[in-house]
């Protein structure tokens, strides 16, 4: 895929509107992508989530699954009309970013200015009273009214891209490897509602449609921290707020990134502890599954932009590509959990047996040093 195509795909995406329980438009879309794809099945399983498997003259032992989800923070109408509507928001912003606020509600495009807060302030979820234009049926959605996406100066200025900038990613590479026709075997995993607690990826866990010894790989985009800045790559996410990552899983992804790297100079990826939030591996490996993550750094996390102004959410071109670059490669690769927990010990094997023996003849020399001895 070249280029230009993967950018188009990211624009595309986070120019759909969606919120929580309100996903349609992006699951339609990635369905037409989906079917359009040699060697790709697909199927939705019971809570709505989108389950794509890729296999094509190989098949693996552990297959990885890279999953993203397919929501956005965003409103509810929980009593609609005219005039005044009763809202709830699903998904965390601040308190003060709320007064006085756009949003625009779908279907419709409906324009509607946020007023009084009617649940006490730090409670979830919170419920607005909103002042609309024209009638909105109650049962619709909204989202923050934001310009379109828009690339400029190597950054992605977009209306949502947690996470549909991962999604993106993942539809790029899943599309680049099955076009290519690369004997590889994967899932990709697409889930609703994350926004409010994990619920498609719990949906997921409950259900466990696949088999429970795939690997887990979550994508999202984190908050941009002092050691994980944007622009400076993808980054291997170690663990989140609740969690730390499986170890061999993320030692495989440093192994992928380390195979990329010698190919092309001009990756770069990074490693950190993104605990600013949590992501869907959490979930996974609480119920069983090997999981790791990969993650982009975001400003303007959950649109909360400068002066408690609504904005729109900014990740690094560079680091969306290479993100792409990252799941085609991972997904094709010879290496797995297995192989690399093989490696390292294999590695830490041969320090052992450097400094083994010395361990060994020293250790009945081992008597404590009295006070004369030390004078």
């Amino acid at each position: 895929m070249t280029s230009s195509r993967r950018l188009e795909t990211l624009i595309e995406l986070c120019n759909l509107p969606t919120a929580p329980f309100h996903e349609e438009n992006v699951i339609h879309y990635l369905e037409q992508r989906l079917a359009a794809l040699p060697h790709v099945t697909q199927r939705r399983d019971q809570h709505g989530n989108i389950i794509a498997h890729y296999r094509h003259e190989r098949e693996v032992a552990r297959p990885l699954a890279l999953t993203g989800h397919m929501d956005h923070p965003g409103f509810h109408v929980l009593q609609g009309g005219v005039g005044v509507i009763e809202v709830e928001f699903l998904g965390y912003v601040m308190d003060e970013y709320y007064p006085g606020s756009v949003a625009r509600f779908f279907p419709g495009e409906v324009r509607g200015v946020v007023r009084e807060m009617l649940t006490k302030p730090g409670l979830r979820p919170k419920r607005f009273q909103v002042e609309v234009e024209q009638e909105v049926p109650t049962g619709a959605f909204g989202q923050w009214e934001l310009p379109p996406a828009v690339l400029a100066d190597g950054r992605a200025h977009l209306p949502a891209a947690d996470d549909l900038a991962g999604v993106a990613a993942i539809i790029s590479a899943l599309e680049e490897v099955a076009l290519a026709e690369i004997p590889a075997e994967f899932y990709a995993l697409f889930t609703r509602a994350e926004e409010i607690g994990f619920g498609g990826a719990l949906g997921f866990c409950m259900e466990r449609p696949l088999p429970d010894n795939i690997v887990m790989l979550a994508v999202e985009t984190s908050k941009e921290t002092p050691v994980a800045r944007i622009g400076s790559g993808a980054i291997i996410r170690t663990g989140d707020r609740l969690s730390v990552f499986d170890n061999a899983a993320t030692r495989l992804l440093v192994k992928v990134a380390e195979k990329i790297s010698r190919k092309n100079p001009e990756f770069r990826y990074q490693r950190a502890l993104m605990d600013g939030g949590t992501c869907e591996s959490t979930a996974y490996q609480q119920f069983g599954w090997t999981s790791a993550a990969l993650c982009m750094a975001l400003d303007n996390y959950h649109n909360m932009g400068p002066d408690n102004r609504i904005a729109p959410e900014v990740i690094s071109l560079a680091d969306y590509e290479g993100l792409v670059e990252f799941f085609s490669a991972a997904v094709v690769s010879e290496l797995t959990v297995d192989s690399a927990r093989t490696a390292h010990q294999a590695s830490l094997r041969e320090i052992y047996d450097k400094w083994g023996p010395r361990l060994q003849s020293t250790a009945a020399d081992l008597k404590p040093i009295s006070h004369d001895d030390r004078s």
